[in-house]
């Protein structure tokens, strides 16, 4: 039978897993975003959403896990959740891989997080792409002014549509 240990290290080797899965899908979302393929956007998406709940039900164990792991070692209720530093901390020896297992999975996070923060600046310059776009098509693009031939302002900026007509 396995210990409690072990089972959060299974545990967490699982999560490692799923968020390099989810890396990968980040990978693919910016693929998508530089292309502006909306369809395999909205696959990749799916995607994430599914493995999202995978990793949602692997946190639940985890936390169960982890109250186990405490009560074994006699941890007062009080001082509940430890961060997973201190229990390696705690269990000495026993802890060694539970270490290796942290320091994989705060890699693939670390990751992750910059993915998904270069994912949010290119759609937010898609987004002010297609709102200045959408400005030069009302008519409120630029500051470019003309006048009528008699020196008054004709109030035609950059426009592709002429509302005049």
């Amino acid at each position: 039978m396995k210990s409690t240990v072990d089972n959060l290290m299974a545990i967490l080797e699982h999560m490692t897993a799923l968020y390099a899965k989810l890396l990968k899908q980040a990978e693919a979302k910016r693929d998508a975003i530089i292309a502006g393929d909306i369809t395999a956007l909205e696959k990749i998406l799916e995607q994430e959403y599914r493995l999202l709940e995978k990793v949602n039900k692997a946190e639940g164990m985890r936390s169960l896990l982890s109250d186990k792991l405490e009560d074994e070692c006699g941890v007062a209720r009080s001082k509940r959740p430890l961060k997973l530093k201190s229990l390696i901390a705690l269990l000495g020896a026993k802890g060694k891989g539970l270490a290796e297992v942290q320091s994989k999975i705060k890699q693939v996070l670390e990751r992750f997080r910059y993915r998904n923060r270069q994912n949010e600046e290119l759609l937010k310059a898609s987004i002010a792409h297609v709102d200045d776009f959408m400005n030069m098509i009302k008519g409120r693009a630029g500051k470019n002014t003309t006048y009528d031939k008699s020196g008054h302002n004709s109030g035609g900026g950059l426009s592709i549509l002429d509302r005049r007509a």
